[in-house]
């Protein structure tokens, strides 16, 4: 069972869709600014991190950074989702490490289809 880590400071958005991926085999965990999903990520070592980045206090951008200079959790693909859309958003998440970037509001579907894409991903470049 994989495990996909969603940080994000709205508290019904993460209900929400640990909803939706319990619902769809994946096991959840959560956190609700960037200080504590880093140490859930650096403790929980998830399969995937779905990542906001508009939080109070330590922003995703700062949160990508972190994860990607620890050698214990650079590895672990980061999804970004935001509803900030930024001018040339998903280049600069590529560009700073994310493997993929969804605007909100996004439909379940959608967001199902890049985790699994990206898992996929992940599974093959590790048997490589």
């Amino acid at each position: 069972m994989k495990t996909i880590l969603v940080v994000d400071d709205e508290i019904l958005m993460v209900k929400a869709i640990r909803l939706l991926l319990s619902k769809e085999g994946y096991r959840t965990l959560s956190a609700h600014n960037g200080q504590d999903g880093l140490q859930l990520a650096t403790h929980g070592l998830p399969d995937l991190i779905l990542l906001d980045i508009m939080m109070p206090g330590m922003n995703g951008w700062d949160v990508l950074k972190e994860l990607k200079s620890n050698p214990e959790t650079a590895s672990i693909p980061v999804v970004v989702f935001t509803a900030m859309e930024l001018f040339q958003g998903k280049e600069n998440s590529l560009l700073a490490g994310a493997a993929d970037y969804i605007t909100k509001p996004f439909e379940s579907d959608v967001l199902l289809r890049v985790l699994k894409h990206v898992l996929l991903q992940v599974g093959i470049s590790r048997r490589v």
